[in-house]
């Protein structure tokens, strides 16, 4: 249930359909899609890592004891996405969804990718660079606050990039996905064109 997999196109011809659960318009057909390697969630409390997630949770409050729960995500690019341009995407719907507080979300890079499942520090999260913030609503694509506003070129095809997405503010909760979803929810992805 980690791993999942890459659903690509590599143009109009060869485009596979691809729809965010509960989207109402889909995504360019000339886009590939890169979905995530892994997902788990990060305690920022206790150091612990849950790599048995069926989705994503961005959870922070004033009232948790410091237990805020941040989503730690990686993205393999495939061979099809050579030379193109690259977006980080996220996308909230379907009845499996909870969307409270700011409903904003900071992407971080990643020193490394999360090793899989710990009860306690080390790793930790290995929170990098902040790469922007989504303004996330429910049946929207998310919108990019500030920094990562515009495509990217695409990083070169076998690269592992890791990302940690953050609740913002005193009270937040972005969740996405369950166990009858796809892989993950499918909520967030890279596109390539």
């Amino acid at each position: 249930m980690l791993l999942t997999t890459l659903l690509l196109s590599t143009g109009p011809l060869l485009a596979r359909a691809f729809t965010p659960r509960g989207a109402t318009h889909l995504p360019r057909q000339d886009t590939g899609v890169i979905e995530p390697t892994t997902l788990y969630t990060f305690n920022v409390g206790t150091g612990a890592i849950n790599c048995t997630n069926t989705g994503g949770l961005v959870s922070k409050s004033p009232t948790n004891g410091g237990n805020d729960t941040t989503t730690l995500i990686t993205f393999t690019y495939p061979p099809e996405s050579a030379g193109k341009s690259c977006t980080l995407q996220f996308f909230l719907a379907g009845p499996d969804v909870t969307l409270d507080g700011t409903g904003q979300i900071d992407v971080f890079s990643s020193l490394a990718p999360a090793p899989g499942c710990t009860d306690t520090w080390p790793p930790g999260n290995g929170r990098n660079i902040q790469l922007g913030r989504w303004n996330v609503e429910t049946s929207e694509y998310a919108t990019w606050d500030c920094y990562l506003t515009e495509p990217t070129t695409c990083a070169a095809p076998g690269t592992v990039e890791a990302y940690e997405y953050v609740g913002v503010g005193d009270y937040d909760l972005v969740q996405w996905g369950d166990a009858s979803s796809a892989p993950f929810g499918v909520e967030t992805w890279i596109s390539y064109s």
